[in-house]
């Protein structure tokens, strides 16, 4: 079987770092960066991404 060169750009996708930014009812701003995150609709405009339960972000949201 011959050996077929795949290069970085298959092994290694670049995303962008995103800042999430919530706010408790105490008015306390909670930042949390992401890198993996979707766009679910443009209309109105919303995104995915996955959070940890046990993280300040996912009990402000």
């Amino acid at each position: 079987m011959l050996k077929r060169q795949l290069g970085a750009c298959v092994t290694f996708f670049p995303q962008p770092t995103t800042l999430i930014a919530t706010q408790n009812g105490e008015g306390e701003v909670n930042l949390m960066m992401a890198s993996w995150v979707g766009i679910v609709s443009k209309t109105p405009p919303t995104i995915a991404v996955s959070l940890n339960r046990d993280r300040h972000t996912y009990a402000n949201i």
